[in-house]
């Protein structure tokens, strides 16, 4: 395979060799050329490419021009101390580009006062199963798209022990690099340039440059007085980010800026987080309960339980039954201790010390205090005091208001909120405590403080206060079960997936025991009547879910809810809501009605939860049985075990049906720019109004002007985005076949890694080297299949005037600001420009994962228009 090089600027062009700087023309960069350039604008020197990085200092760009071979064009020597400023970059990152698109422009003048040289090599490094060869070069004096030379890429032969070896060679570069520089403590600093890792040594004497050199990645050394400077390549980016995953050093390269949110975004963010990490945890416990429950449906395994009545049985246990015990507690455990697993995640999230973390998720649910789980099987209680009686005459809420007077103590198993508060208060007390505490007492004190004073305080305080809310929720779930046709389990069920988001569906949970508990006590059973609407939700969402993959036009969105569907399947919502229905905002409010309508229907038919089965499809076994507390299903006016089955399978396929049609109803994937205007103007107007305190007269003449601003966007200007938004569509379509067939390409290959090197492993070379081939011929495959897609990606972004869209939008946004400007009132133009700069870009938007030119996102409003 042959790649042309053309030059990229009027040009002299010369070996690389002939370079003035060591670190390029010894070729410790690589193999490459130099050119001199005679004007100042660059344009790609290849057919297409991708830019994989433009450096900070805009001297440097690096672009990935397939598969095996990426380029690194470094503009001037020692540039990288003019901070960027005679550079004028015309490009962004992970943008594809073709032959002669403009790269940047270069003030040659300014390099000339400086006295900084303006040579440019241009550098290539091949794949790491590669060789490359500089071939045809035609040094001398060249014009802009001129072809100066080829780059010839063929295979590296490696013997199979090489090919096979899996160890990262990051991780491997890592490892050599800081022992050999004295490890940690003697480099106060790490960070890169756009080919060299720079390391402010503390001992030079401590440093092994030998070793350092030996490494496959290293280039060569350069020392600028206590800095080492070593020569990397473009692979310097990821042998960087190793030694931030690794020491973490991120603070070297430089501080990200704080974005500012509001405390209720950050309490999602913070959910968003923790919840998240628990999913390995209910998947795989879950469908162990799902073959539990299918045991026991098939009367194969005891049915178990731990209440108070049943601990006996529990302990005298014999023979085979063990096994089924031990089952039944492989499955049970993490649900009733699912506490545990939250601190971990929670000290993960506010950088606790782990042990300290899970130290107090122990304590929170202890199983001393579980005792044989209480009442509602999820732990003992015991009552502080009480805020005294409240007699009524229905037995049913006279037990639910008790349990509201009776402040109590219990374990935290499932109190998400109590445990994340205790974290949180941990961290805190852990920092604080860091500042003063003597260094002799620090192993001991500190641990001791952060431990009493947070578990103290989460026991006796915020237990008994979440305890006390929690039975006020009780209370409003009573009455609203007592409303008729439904509705209050209709309402169980949306507010579910409401509560994922805040972290309150487990608070859901113990409502739904409480009504449970009150069902045993009053001798029926024990039959759930809220219980079913956190499944129900499940196949509303993921009904949701589906509507968008039906309406999107974005591959990629469509990809990615595609890949959420048996998640959803197996009961978990949060990456469904959190990582697409709640961003599109409609689909998730359809899952929420399609919620309410299934659980309004499961209410009137009478469907109750009996047994737990696991989650997701594996909860269906559970409403085929009786309750432990009515095993003959003996209560009078509960359904049959078989109907009560049916029904409920019934609720799910409505919640699921119908959370598609409300879907395909309410939401239509991309809102075109008229609307989002026409939405804008409509708060605009009545922000003034209010602000204001308009007179009908100055209303009549504001609405007047606000109509202007309607009809700034014509329908011809969003037909032409539309059809402008299917080639994003066929983009993005092409971008997901991509991924697709380079993730199928990754299980093959790592599937005959395996085999290769278990082949190797019983020195069967001739298998091994068969294998290897079988590798690289797919890989071939692969880069062919790509370059393909590759080429009709940019073949449909050129069909596309960007310069166009940067017109139309500059144009648009003017008029909006000029009518805005004659309504007569002070009003802050930025924050409205930025508003309807959004509106405008929403076709941009709407398509984040396409690359495109993101200046059109940057209109800057003239000063004398503010």
């Amino acid at each position: 395979m042959n790649i042309k090089v053309y030059a990229p600027v009027d040009c002299e062009v010369k070996e690389i060799t002939k370079c003035s700087d060591k670190t390029f023309s010894q070729k410790m960069m690589g193999e490459g050329i130099v050119i001199v350039p005679i004007k100042n604008n660059f344009v790609l020197p290849f057919d297409k490419g991708l830019v994989s990085v433009i450096f900070d200092t805009k001297h440097a760009f690096g672009f990935e021009i397939n598969e095996n071979l990426s380029s690194i064009i470094h503009c001037g020597l020692e540039t990288v101390s003019l901070e960027g400023k005679p550079f004028d970059v015309k490009i962004k990152e992970n943008t594809y580009l073709q032959k002669g698109d403009p790269i940047f422009d270069v003030d040659l003048k300014y390099l000339k006062s400086q006295n900084v040289s303006s040579e440019t090599p241009i550098i290539f490094e091949p794949a790491s199963d590669k060789t490359i060869k500089l071939t045809n070069l035609k040094e001398g004096k060249a014009k802009q798209g001129d072809l100066i030379c080829e780059i010839e890429i063929s295979n590296k032969i490696q013997s199979s022990k090489d090919f096979f070896v899996t160890k990262n060679k990051y991780q491997n570069a890592y490892s050599i690099i800081n022992t050999a520089v004295g490890l940690k403590s003697n480099y106060s600093e790490v960070y890169n340039c756009m080919t060299r890792l720079r390391f402010k040594i503390i001992d030079k004497n401590l440093v092994n440059e030998e070793n350092i050199k030996a490494n496959e990645l290293v280039k060569g050394l350069v020392w600028n007085g206590n800095e080492l400077q070593v020569v990397i390549g473009q692979d310097v980016y990821k042998l960087k980010e190793e030694f931030m995953k690794m020491n973490e050093f991120a603070e070297s390269v430089g501080k990200s800026e704080k974005t500012k949110s509001s405390y209720f975004k950050r309490f999602l963010q913070m959910f968003g987080s923790i919840l998240p990490k628990l999913i390995p945890v209910f998947i795989g416990f879950g469908m162990i309960q799902a073959i539990i429950g299918i045991l026991v449906w098939t009367k194969i395994m005891p049915n178990f339980s731990v209440t108070i009545e049943s601990i006996k049985d529990l302990v005298n246990v014999k023979g085979f039954d063990i096994f089924w015990l031990i089952l039944f507690a492989t499955g049970k455990s993490s649900n009733l201790f699912i506490g545990i697993f939250v601190a971990y995640a929670a000290s993960e999230y506010f950088n606790l010390r782990k042990m300290i973390g899970i130290g107090i998720g122990v304590t929170l649910c202890s199983p001393i205090l579980f005792l044989s789980g209480g009442l509602l099987g999820i732990g003992g209680e015991w009552e502080l005091f009480n805020l005294g009686k409240i007699n009524v005459s229905d037995p049913g809420l006279q037990m639910v208001l008790d349990r509201l007077t009776s402040i109590v103590i219990t374990p935290g198993n499932i109190k998400l909120f109590v445990i994340i508060f205790a974290i949180f208060i941990a961290k805190k007390l852990d920092d604080w405590i860091g500042t003063w505490v003597s260094p002799i007492f620090e192993l001991t004190v500190r641990p001791f403080l952060v431990f009493s004073i947070t578990i103290l305080l989460s026991f006796c305080i915020c237990m008994p206060i979440w305890n006390f809310f929690e039975s006020i929720l009780s209370v409003l779930m009573y009455y609203a079960g007592k409303i008729p046709f439904g509705i209050g389990v209709g309402l169980y069920a949306m507010l579910w997936q409401l509560a994922v988001i805040l972290g309150l569906h487990l608070v859901l949970g113990i409502v739904g025991m409480v009504q449970v508990l009150t069902s045993i006590q009053l001798g029926n059973g024990g039959y759930g009547i809220f219980g079913l609407g956190g499944s129900i939700s499940v196949y509303a969402q993921l009904g949701a879910l589906i509507s968008i993959i039906i309406v999107t036009k974005n591959y990629n969105l469509k990809k990615a809810a595609i890949s959420m569907i048996p998640v959803g399947v197996l009961g978990i919502t949060e990456p469904i809501i959190y990582g697409i229905n709640l961003p599109e905002k409609k689909p998730f409010l359809a899952g929420l009605i399609a919620a309410f309508i299934a659980g309004a229907f499961a209410g009137i038919m009478g469907v109750t939860q009996r047994i737990g089965t696991g989650i997701g499809v594996f909860e269906i076994f559970g409403y085929f049985q009786s309750t432990i507390y009515d095993p003959n299903n003996e209560v009078i006016g509960e359904l049959s075990n078989l109907a009560n089955g049916l029904l409920y399978i019934t609720s799910c396929l409505i919640a699921l049906g119908s959370g598609i049609l409300i879907g395909l109803f309410i939401y239509r994937g991309r809102t075109d720019e008229k609307k989002l205007i026409i939405q804008t103007n409509k708060k605009l107007n009545k922000f003034l109004v209010t602000k204001y305190n308009l007179n009908d007269s100055d209303k009549k003449a504001l609405v007047e002007k606000i109509n202007m601003l309607d009809n700034v966007i014509t329908d011809e200007y969003v037909r032409q985005f539309k059809d402008i938004e299917k080639k994003y569509s066929e983009i993005s379509k092409a971008q997901a076949k991509i991924e697709i067939i380079k993730s199928k390409n990754d299980k093959k290959v790592n599937s005959l890694i395996k085999k290769g090197q278990l082949a190797l492993n019983k020195n069967n070379i001739e298998k091994a080297d068969a294998i290897r081939d079988q590798i690289i011929a797919l890989k071939e495959e692969l880069n062919i299949f790509i370059n393909k897609l590759e080429k009709s990606i940019i073949e449909i972004r050129n069909t596309i005037d960007l310069e166009e869209l940067k017109i139309l939008h500059d144009s648009k946004l003017e008029q909006i600001i000029k009518i805005i400007e004659t309504l007569g009132y002070e009003i802050n133009l930025n924050l409205l420009a930025n508003n309807y700069s959004n509106n405008l870009n929403s076709l941009l938007i709407s398509y984040k994962e396409v690359n495109l030119n993101t200046d059109i996102l940057n209109l800057k409003i003239k000063k004398e228009k503010r």
